[in-house]
């Protein structure tokens, strides 16, 4: 079997494309300069029930953009012509017979049968009989013809370049070919990223809602944004379109007909995503970590005894994952190995997140070393040498020993981080311990900041607290330029989507909320495709306070 396109099966799917598009007259240029017809209609038993009945006006027009018989057209076109006749439409048949190709040939090849036509325009009386004669009536005639042109007629299913282009997206997307990105522009050979003007949301977009009094513990978005992923407190691992708020059903585990899903004994406490959307890792109150290969739903490798009691926090490093967990410490483990590699005693309390690093541990160091830095219930945070294991650093934010819960590294700029430390305010802070801003909740609150996140350039820092509300601060000014009611108890998480202006959150009241701005579009960055595929594809009331041709990708 050859899977070679012909030059002529091009043109006719170019065709099909034009027609079904309604550019006719490019249509009828295409074909003439070509000379390949495409021969199809779009609804082939409505075409020739047209004929059937006489629809002559509609018959043509389609029949303009067909390759039919010249003998097949002149039986139409005499057709048309008598019963314009019968119907005593004089001037429009005068104009079909004398003004088109099919009855000009007609009159060089057959003058006696055009003559015979000519002559009936001059009579002033006709009957049905003189003009369609006494062998077949005037329906037996039309029969006829939709016979004859149907032979003609290749029936071929619709908008088959659009397929054909979608499949090959979809090869290229389970191949691995595609690079991230919403949609393809084709022409260009290129990924297309609308990139949003950066600011915060404020429209409520979709809710996923969890049944039986379960909730979400963590959520993730994946490194291209195109998927949301959940861990509840019910063990549940579940992938969602953070568009629309529905599961991922693309993947085939997720299905009614698979009815698999990814999945803990105990709740999911914390997930993470490998750099390239592959893997990933979650960890849970029993202690147990596994890692899922994302597009399968299939569990690679699982660390049954992690930790001695509930996963904190994950972190994907290449090869390892660094975690951390309710029994005071933090750990490495190899993936490929399935071992714990290391282990980092000191804390005194619960570790609750912990991140890796590369920074000059002081200002003499001729070179950069390998970190982590680690955020405690004991009111401290450490650094720590990953290759020793050894403590570096141990710092405290302020004059108090407050419980810190969440750090995260400014997207921006290096030895700079952000603590949460179930407070009234957000410090941003250097590996020094040295607060570089504070970001405080207005006077008028007595709320407590439970969890917080950074938008992906900076410009905002999010805070959920305990009642309920989202704090945005402008980061350059540490203004609070915003305030809204996120959900009906406390906000458990915040998540920013990689690329977006869409904030997820999720509290205990079992829903995850996504939130939006309108989508702007200010500037296209490309990113090129593989050369070796041939086709790419109204808030309720808060405290007072400050033209190519493209696919959308379906995950």
């Amino acid at each position: 079997m050859s899977l070679e396109a012909t030059s002529a099966d091009v043109v006719k799917i170019v065709q099909q494309y034009l027609k079904e598009n309604g550019y006719s007259q490019t249509l009828s240029t295409f074909q003439e300069e070509s000379t390949i017809y495409l021969n199809s209609v779009e609804n082939q038993q409505g075409f020739l029930e047209d004929i059937r009945k006489g629809h002559w006006d509609r018959v043509l027009r389609v029949v303009r953009t067909l390759k039919l018989p010249q003998t097949t057209l002149e039986d139409l076109y005499e057709q048309v012509t008598l019963e314009l006749l019968e119907m005593h439409e004089l001037e429009t048949a005068r104009a079909l017979l004398r003004r088109t190709k099919t009855m000009a040939l007609m009159r060089q090849e057959k003058p006696e049968r055009y003559l015979r036509l000519e002559h009936l325009l001059t009579r002033s009386k006709l009957d049905a009989r003189e003009l369609f004669g006494s062998d077949l009536s005037r329906d037996q005639r039309r029969e006829n013809i939709a016979r004859l042109i149907q032979e003609e007629l290749v029936e071929v299913p619709g908008a088959r370049l659009l397929t054909m282009l979608g499949q090959a997206l979809k090869w290229q997307k389970e191949h691995d070919e595609l690079p991230a990105g919403d949609e393809i522009d084709l022409f260009a050979g290129k990924a297309v990223e609308y990139r949003e003007l950066e600011t915060y949301p404020t429209v409520r977009g979709s809710t996923i809602t969890f049944v039986d009094e379960s909730h979400a513990e963590c959520a993730v978005f994946s490194p291209d944004g195109k998927r949301l992923v959940t861990g509840s407190v019910d063990g549940f691992i579940e992938v969602w379109d953070p568009s629309s708020g529905r599961l991922a059903l693309d993947l085939e585990y997720q299905t009614e007909a698979e009815g698999r899903f990814m999945m803990h004994e105990d709740p999911v406490l914390c997930l993470c995503f490998s750099g390239d959307g592959k893997l990933l890792v979650s960890g849970c109150q029993g202690g147990r970590i596994m890692i899922w290969q994302v597009e399968k739903g299939k569990c690679l490798r699982e660390f049954a005894r992690a930790h001695t009691a509930g996963v904190t926090s994950v972190v994907v490093d290449g090869t390892q994952v660094l975690s951390t967990s309710f029994d005071n410490t933090l750990r490495i483990h190899g993936i490929q190995s399935g071992k714990t590699l290391k282990i980092f005693r000191g804390h005194t309390s619960y570790v609750q997140r912990a991140i890796l690093l590369q920074l000059l541990v002081e200002p003499s160091d001729a070179s950069s070393t390998r970190c982590a830095l680690s955020a405690s219930s004991d009111g401290t945070l450490r650094l720590w040498d990953v290759k020793t294991t050894d403590t570096l650093r141990v710092m405290q934010i302020g004059s108090q020993t407050v419980a810190i819960t969440q750090i995260a590294p400014h997207p921006v700029r290096q030895d700079t981080f952000l603590v949460c430390n179930r407070s009234q305010a957000l410090q941003l802070i250097n590996a020094r311990a040295q607060i570089l801003a504070s970001f405080q909740l207005p006077t008028d609150t007595k709320a407590i900041i439970q969890c917080m996140a950074f938008s992906p350039k900076a410009r905002w820092l999010y805070a959920g607290t305990d009642d309920g509300y989202l704090y945005c601060w402008d980061a350059s000014t540490g203004r609070v330029e915003h305030i809204m009611r996120l959900h009906s108890k406390e906000v458990i998480g915040l998540a920013h989507h990689p690329t977006r202006n869409m904030l997820a959150s999720w509290a205990e009241d079992g829903t995850v909320q996504m939130w939006r701005t309108p989508r702007q579009k200010s500037k296209r960055k490309h990113s090129e495709i593989s050369s070796s595929s041939s086709y790419s594809s109204s808030n309720s009331s808060a405290p007072s306070g400050g033209s190519h041709l493209a696919f959308k990708l379906n995950s």
